[in-house]
């Protein structure tokens, strides 16, 4: 499975007003079959952001409804009123979804984003070292999600999505991992595989499909 990325920032103070616009553009592409979400990043590295998520089963079908997205008046319609709302142009990543959250309950109302940039020839270790934490965290009940981006921002990137049920939850499930083996052993093994430091964001889901 592929999911497109394209993350909306707003203007200072924006934020607000975009929300809806963002909304109606979701509701708008769910209604023409689109399978996704939408989520509104209130915390991390790159400030207030509204992010929208696209499922596809082939980089084909990722390509065609980009174009068509594009071409498609409705949608630009809503982007120009957008207008001066938009602090810079929208980014644009596909990613390569590697292990899938289980067990995500319904009520997952927030999530977690760890953004991992691999060093130079560290790829594929960086990616061993991640779909091992990944899967051994889903195998204890705590989902977790791992993609890959294929293009976007930058080669071997990696991002790790943790739904949470809330911000409570979330700040348990952290104290928690001090204790866990496994997860320090992850830790041991980043500082040799990682360009430079993870980032971390927290979003709030607005809408989904599917």
């Amino acid at each position: 499975m592929f999911l497109l990325l394209v993350d909306l920032r707003p203007s200072i103070g924006a934020a607000p007003q975009l929300k809806p616009l963002a909304e109606e553009l979701f509701d708008h592409r769910a209604g023409q079959g689109a399978q996704g979400a939408l989520s509104e990043f209130f915390w991390g590295h790159e400030g207030p952001k509204f992010r929208f998520m696209t499922r596809y089963d082939s980089l084909a079908a990722a390509e065609a409804d980009r174009a068509g997205m594009q071409s498609d008046q409705k949608s630009m319609e809503i982007v120009s009123r957008m207008g001066d709302l938009i602090g810079s142009p929208a980014s644009w990543s596909l990613r390569e979804l590697v292990v899938p959250a289980e067990n995500v309950s319904a009520l997952a109302k927030f999530a977690i984003h760890v953004t991992l940039q691999a060093a130079p020839g560290k790829q594929p270790d960086l990616k061993q070292a991640l779909v091992e934490w990944c899967s051994y965290s889903n195998s204890q009940g705590n989902p977790v999600g791992l993609t890959q981006e294929v293009w976007g921002h930058s080669a071997g990137r990696f991002g790790v999505r943790v739904p949470q049920n809330s911000l409570d939850e979330a700040a348990e499930q952290g104290a928690a991992l001090v204790d866990d083996p496994q997860y320090r052993r992850l830790l041991e093994q980043l500082p040799g595989v990682l360009h430079k430091p993870s980032q971390w964001e927290v979003s709030r889901n607005l809408k989904a499909t599917g």
